[in-house]
C-alpha cells in the first residue's frame, strides 16, 4: 500500500512539472508559419501582402509567413507569460522534491528502522525502554 502511495505521488508531481515554459515558447514561435486552407483567395492575399508562403504536398493547405504584427504579438506573449510559466515549472519541481522528502521521513519514522548505532529509532517499536546509556556519546 505504501509503494502505491509513493507511485501516486510521483505521478502527480510529474504531471505538475509538465514544462509550461517550453509549451509557451513552442506555441508562440515567431519563426513558424501559419497554416490556412489553400484556396485562390488565400494565395492571392499572401501574394498581395508580400508574405512568403508554400503549399503542402497534398495542396489542401497553405503555409503563410507570419506578419510583423503577429510576430510582435508572439514576442509580447512570451515576455508577459514566461515569468508565470517559470513559477508553474518551479512549483512542480518543489512539490516533486518535497513529496519525495516527506515520503522518506514518514517511512523512516513509521517503520522503526535501526539507526547507525544499532538502536531503535521509533520508541514504540522498541521491545524495552531506552536506557540512559543509549543517549551517551559513543567513543
Amino acid at each position: 500500500m505504501r509503494k502505491l502511495g509513493v507511485v501516486a505521488c510521483l505521478l502527480i508531481a510529474a504531471q505538475l512539472s509538465a514544462c509550461a515554459t517550453k509549451s509557451l515558447w513552442d506555441s508562440t514561435s515567431a519563426d513558424k508559419y501559419v497554416r490556412v486552407r489553400a484556396d485562390r483567395n488565400s494565395e492571392d492575399e499572401a501574394k498581395g501582402n508580400g508574405l512568403a508562403y508554400f503549399k503542402s504536398d497534398d495542396g489542401k493547405s497553405l503555409y503563410v509567413q507570419k506578419t510583423a504584427g503577429d510576430r510582435c504579438r508572439d514576442y509580447a506573449v512570451r515576455l508577459v507569460g514566461t515569468p508565470f510559466t517559470l513559477v508553474i515549472d518551479a512549483v512542480g519541481t518543489v512539490l516533486f522534491i518535497g513529496t519525495l522528502g516527506l515520503v522518506a521521513v514518514v517511512t523512516t519514522l513509521t517503520d522503526g528502522d535501526v539507526s547507525r548505532e544499532g538502536r531503535c529509532k521509533g520508541l514504540a517499536q522498541c521491545k524495552e525502554p531506552p536506557h540512559e546509556d543509549d543517549f551517551a556519546p559513543q567513543k
